[in-house]
């Protein structure tokens, strides 16, 4: 599978995850995660910053500022930028 095939089978899992369990379910956080990971493995840092703050947003509205998975992706988002 092509690296762009690859993300866009990754945003349609998780846009189905997403229907299905909302944003914070474990499954959601995971899948998310790869395709933040995954987009910036493929040089599109922008994108994967972009995608984990996302996350990370979405994550604060649900489960709290504080949880670890809050915190993790606004890591990742960190880490990505320091890449850059």
């Amino acid at each position: 599978m092509s690296g762009k095939n690859e993300v866009e089978e990754f945003q349609r899992r998780l846009d189905g995850l997403r229907a299905l369990y909302g944003p914070a379910h474990d499954d959601v956080v995971a899948c998310a995660t790869q395709l933040a990971e995954l987009t910036g493995e493929q040089g599109d840092i922008r994108s994967a910053c972009r995608l984990y703050r996302e996350l990370g947003d979405a994550l604060r509205e649900h489960v709290g500022p504080f949880d670890v998975r809050t915190l993790d992706a606004y890591e990742g988002v960190a880490r990505w930028i320091a890449r850059s």
